[in-house]
């Protein structure tokens, strides 16, 4: 299986074979895997391979999840054993699930980055089609009870249906990161919007923030609180008539509304502020129990950015967040 894009004609004349390869293989076929290992890294091809490779001490997915990524190819050593292998097949599932896309300088796909992990475009190769992929780094779900509630609010985020959502796709694990595949909405964030354009007219920018309010509604009948509300993730597409259609995107804050016993150093591991502080709510500031209330605050600052092009306070993080 080919990972990533195919190398160009240059390098493909230069090198004739791909610099690295990832071989899987069942516990039974484990001499002819080292065989076939040898005679690459005697052509000079490097290989990842179990147990050579693997590092003590550190989580033996993880470490698969890293070599399926830095390789060129996953070869699969094909015989009845393997076959019946579920380690074997869920390597090749984990390469093949989903494919990073590349701009057209070489660079990952990036859509944004926050606080949680960083948005890439990604293709679903189950469905073949577009979907935006978030990663986030297991350093911020340091705590069992923090990883398990946050997995449970992902689950209640994926059962948000509304047309104003960008729908949860497939949330997993791998290794030391979670992710989560989320419906790709072909449009412009209200921040680089305005940025672009200007501030909104009051109609088109009420219009938008009542989609917001409908979409918060959903969550609020899930008991769940986004808590990072902001320009930045609201996703913007122009339709047919030149008004805009809204959608809200990026859970990865969100939190059950019931969940009033979660300290904020459960999620992050630190007592450091959790949101973004141009658009967050005095509780939030203070890190107290929140409700829905707190998004409405947050869409009310998004509403004066929206109509300004302007937060409504500046400075220093900590003046921001006083001000609030």
């Amino acid at each position: 299986m080919n990972q990533g894009d195919s190398p160009g004609a240059g390098q493909l004349e230069s090198s004739k074979l791909p610099h690295a390869v990832f071989i899987s293989h069942s516990s039974e076929d484990s001499s002819g895997a080292e065989g076939v290992c040898v005679a690459l890294e005697a052509a000079g091809i490097h290989c990842w391979i179990a147990p050579r490779d693997v590092l003590a001490g550190r989580p033996y997915s993880g470490q698969i999840t890293e070599a399926i990524r830095r390789t060129e190819i996953l070869l699969v050593v094909l015989s009845q054993a393997s076959n019946r292998s579920k380690q074997v097949l869920r390597e090749v599932e984990r390469a093949a699930h989903f494919r990073i896309l590349r701009r057209p300088d070489g660079s990952l796909f990036r859509l944004g980055k926050g606080g949680m992990g960083v948005t890439y475009k990604a293709i679903d190769t189950r469905l073949d089609k577009p979907v935006a992929l978030k990663v986030i780094g297991a350093e911020l779900l340091n705590s069992p009870q923090a990883r398990r509630r946050f997995l449970r609010e992902a689950q209640t985020a994926a059962k948000i249906d509304h047309p104003h959502v960008a729908t949860v796709l497939y949330f997993g694990e791998e290794g030391d990161t979670y992710f989560y595949a989320m419906q790709f909405v072909n449009g412009e964030d209200l921040e680089r919007y305005v940025e672009r354009l200007g501030p909104l007219s009051p109609a088109i920018a009420l219009r938008a923030t009542m989609q917001v309010a409908q979409a918060l509604e959903a969550a609020n009948d899930q008991e769940l609180i986004h808590r990072d509300i902001k320009p930045g993730n609201i996703m913007a597409t122009v339709n047919r008539s030149g008004s805009l259609d809204i959608k809200l995107i990026d859970f990865g804050l969100a939190r059950a509304a019931k969940a009033a016993s979660l300290d904020v150093t459960q999620l992050t591991g630190t007592r450091d502020f959790v949101g973004s502080p141009a658009f967050a709510s005095p509780e939030q500031a203070e890190m107290s129990e929140l409700d829905t209330r707190s998004d409405i605050y947050s869409l009310g600052v998004t509403l004066w950015y929206l109509l300004s092009a302007k937060r409504p306070f500046s400075g220093t993080v900590g003046q921001v967040i006083i001000a609030h």
